[in-house]
């Protein structure tokens, strides 16, 4: 089924575009299916995948090339970056590793990992190595692992750790990662930051942060880290998780952070941007709408500290000058569901 022009004259509200956001040349991309992941790999390239394909566009989504491939299940973990995809499927009583290094045009199967094992995080540095964070449950009791793969290899078991429970892990480059976890004696909310020089196999304690029911972590660079509740405060160290300031960036839910820069940084929010300029110390609020529409999704990607997008399940927004304006890429308009 192809999209259907429009001129904007009476078979439109008045906050749609005058001209259609979506080329009436170009086949249905949202209907029945659902924006997974998206990256912006230059000006203007947008590579992804949907539950149904993947997908790339050059000019957003005015054209794009579509390939079938049903995304596996609805659950499982995953991650993107540094040129590598990893999805952890629950496949029976097991994990199946899935590799892509094509932004998830093809993908390999790696060795699975245990049944036992809940899985919570699946990180990818450097050099194509994938970690996985998750409680192992054994005739012992549970207790915390940590498993790391090489690419498609065999993920080994590179630490655990009896009597944690783990809730986040992000990683600078092979060797340097923080994590978080909590033990069940702590204060509610308590959540304990610890780093790693050896690539995860070994973990020294920095500091604790009180106050956090749902954490998260954003890595912004060599010493500098983010974490924040996703429904609460956010805590910015320069010293490598020794010490953390409170910094607000916004009110409402903050459901992602990103580094575009040396001290760019972007917060995807329930309702809208925000955005820092000295390294996520001080944080603005931006005037995120296109069209009578508020600047919403999942994720985001950029490029650099100006070309960036936003996407959720069926949209996706653009900008070229720092989040200042926006612009539609796809959205869920009657003429293109239609």
């Amino acid at each position: 089924m192809l999209l259907l022009g429009c001129d904007g004259e009476g078979t439109l509200l008045d906050l749609y575009p005058y001209e259609p956001i979506v080329n009436a040349e170009t086949g249905v991309f949202i209907r029945e299916n659902e924006l997974l992941v998206a990256r912006l790999h230059n000006r203007k390239n947008v590579v992804g995948v949907t539950r149904k394909g993947w997908f790339t566009t050059t000019d957003y989504f005015h054209s794009f090339e579509f390939e079938d491939g049903l995304w596996p299940g609805e659950q499982g973990v995953w991650d993107a970056s540094h040129g590598l995809m990893v999805h952890a499927v629950p496949e029976a009583k097991s994990w199946r590793l899935r590799f892509s290094a094509d932004d998830g045009r093809t993908w390999g199967n790696g060795h699975g990992l245990s049944e036992d094992l809940s899985l919570v995080r699946v990180a990818v540095g450097a050099d194509k190595t994938a970690w996985f964070l998750g409680t192992e449950v054994s005739d012992g009791g549970a207790r915390l692992v940590l498993y790391r793969s090489e690419w498609i290899n065999q993920p080994l078991l590179w630490f655990a750790a009896v009597g944690a429970v783990p809730l986040g892990l992000g990683f600078f480059d092979s060797d340097s990662g923080w994590m978080l976890y909590r033990k069940p004696t702590d204060a509610n909310g308590s959540v304990r930051i610890a780093r790693s020089l050896t690539g995860g196999r070994t973990w020294t304690d920095q500091s604790v942060i009180p106050g956090l029911t749902d954490p998260a972590l954003t890595v912004l660079g060599a010493q500098r880290l983010l974490v924040y509740g996703r429904t609460g405060p956010a805590y910015l160290s320069t010293d490598a998780g020794g010490s953390f300031e409170k910094v607000i960036i916004a009110n409402g839910r903050v459901i992602h952070c990103l580094p575009a820069g040396a001290q760019v940084v972007y917060a995807l929010l329930d309702e809208g941007i925000a955005k820092s300029v000295d390294g996520g110390k001080t944080w603005r609020q931006l005037p995120a709408w296109s069209h009578g529409i508020n600047v919403s999704g999942k994720g985001m990607s950029f490029y650099n500290e100006q070309r960036g997008i936003v996407y959720g399940p069926d949209r996706l927004f653009f900008t070229v000058d720092g989040g200042e304006s926006w612009e539609i890429g796809i959205y869920p308009y009657a003429y293109v569901m239609e």
